[in-house]
């Protein structure tokens, strides 16, 4: 049995956060959300997800930081 994919979403504007989040779901995908790049970066050390799609311009901590600090 295969387990589905985990995706990470690091957005902070709700609506695209919804529907990108929706796409992915029922492209069979489990996707966590979250809404700054501080926090993003921890759900990236905790959650070790397949994929991250991560905005540039976000609270806390821009997503370029996040990126370098990986």
């Amino acid at each position: 049995m295969s387990h589905k994919k985990r995706l990470l979403l690091i957005e902070d504007e709700e609506d695209i956060a919804s529907l990108i989040k929706l796409q992915a779901e029922l492209s069979g995908y489990k996707l966590h959300v979250e809404v700054d790049g501080l926090n993003g970066f921890r759900a990236i050390e905790r959650e070790k997800p397949d994929l991250v799609i991560l905005d540039i311009m976000l609270p806390k901590q821009d997503g370029i930081t996040v990126c370098k600090n990986l």
